[in-house]
Formats: C-alpha cells, sequence, structure tokens
C-alpha cells in the first residue's frame, strides 16, 4: 500500500462518513500515547481491506444505497466480521462487573448517543421487537439507570432516558475497555495504520445501522 493509495483511501472514506466518528477514536488513541510501531503485513493487509470497504461503501451510498455486492464485498465482509468478533471478546473480558447485562447496554448506550426515544423507537433502532425490551427496561428504571416522562406531543406515548447513575454506569463500563483498546491501536498500528481505524470507525458506525 502507497502512500498516495492511502491518501486516496482516506479522501474517500471521510467523504462518506464525515469526522466525527474519526475524532472520538483519534482522542483515544492520542491519550494512550505514541509509541506506535509498525504492524507489517498484517497491517498491510488491514489496510488494504479498509481501503476497499471504503471505496465499496462511497460507490453504494452514491447509487442511493442500491448496490450489489460482490465478491470483494464478501470477502472484506467475512474478514470484518471475523475481526468484530474477536475484538469483541477481547473487550468483554475487561467489561466492569455490574449486574446489566449486553442488552441493557445497548439500550442505555442508545439513548445516550442519540437522546430520548419513546419504546417504540427505540426497538426499532435495536432492530428488536418492543415486547422483547419491556422486562430489560422495567429493571433498568428498578436500577435507576433510566426514567420515562409524558411525551409533550402524545401524552399516550413515554420518552425514554438515561439518568446520571446510568451515564455513570456507561463510563464505568466502557473505560477499561476503551484504555485497552487505544494501548492496542498505538502499540500495534502505524500513523497512517491509525488513520484508516479512525476512518473505519464511522464507518462501522454506519453498518451497524443499516436496515435492508
Amino acid at each position: 500500500m502507497t502512500e498516495d493509495r492511502l491518501r486516496r483511501a482516506s479522501a474517500a472514506s471521510a467523504a462518506g462518513s464525515g469526522a466525527a466518528g474519526g475524532s472520538a477514536v483519534g482522542a483515544g488513541a492520542g491519550a494512550a500515547g505514541g509509541g506506535a510501531t509498525g504492524a507489517g503485513a498484517v497491517g498491510a493487509g488491514a489496510v488494504g481491506a479498509g481501503a476497499g470497504a471504503a471505496g465499496a461503501g462511497k460507490a453504494g451510498g452514491a447509487a442511493g444505497g442500491g448496490g450489489v455486492a460482490d465478491e470483494e464485498d464478501l470477502a472484506a465482509a467475512r474478514r470484518v466480521r471475523e475481526g468484530v468478533v474477536r475484538l469483541a471478546r477481547r473487550l468483554r473480558a475487561r467489561r466492569q462487573d455490574h449486574n446489566v447485562g449486553a442488552t441493557g447496554i445497548a439500550l442505555l448506550s442508545r439513548l445516550y448517543r442519540d437522546g430520548e426515544a419513546t419504546p417504540k423507537a427505540l426497538a426499532d433502532a435495536e432492530d428488536a421487537q418492543p415486547q422483547t425490551l419491556t422486562r430489560v427496561i422495567a429493571a433498568l428504571e428498578e436500577q435507576g439507570l433510566l426514567a420515562r416522562r409524558a411525551d409533550p406531543a402524545d401524552r399516550r406515548q413515554v420518552l425514554l432516558n438515561v439518568t446520571i447513575d446510568g451515564r455513570r454506569l456507561l463510563q464505568q463500563h466502557a473505560a477499561a475497555q476503551s484504555e485497552w483498546l487505544a494501548r492496542a491501536i498505538a502499540a500495534e498500528l502505524s500513523e497512517p495504520e491509525r488513520e484508516i481505524v479512525r476512518i473505519a470507525a464511522a464507518l462501522l458506525d454506519r453498518l451497524a445501522d443499516h436496515r435492508p
């Protein structure tokens, strides 16, 4: 991967994803320190996969999201899935002890990120049936992590929001994981590869919100 190709991949990806996601990851990596080393052939392969995925994502976005996956997309999808699963396993091993399960953390994170929402809107965003979330929402309320209020636009609806205790739990939950990941980024990736990770963070967030 030449520097010119890296620049083209970065520019193409940034046009589709914006700078927000990259800033957040970049802050974590900066906090971990600047002692990065080259990642060798594995890192170069990751950069290549990132550039290919970025180009495909831009083409699909230009076509209004109606692109058809080809063999390169399928190969990239397999690598992304495998990498995400392995990384999630490593992060789970560093989670803080608390009584909130993965679904509860996902709901709190969604509300923290996107703001208050009705139970149905929250279920739609998490691609789940409202009935399946009823017990989780009730448990979060009982623990004081979630609160509700009447929707001023429709008094028949309620709006859910994260409490101060809920925000504190999210921060504690993420702290150890973010610190470990930032150290890994600093230790394993070169600066061009870090830039690819910052861009990929925003792209992965977009993929997570994809609805067929």
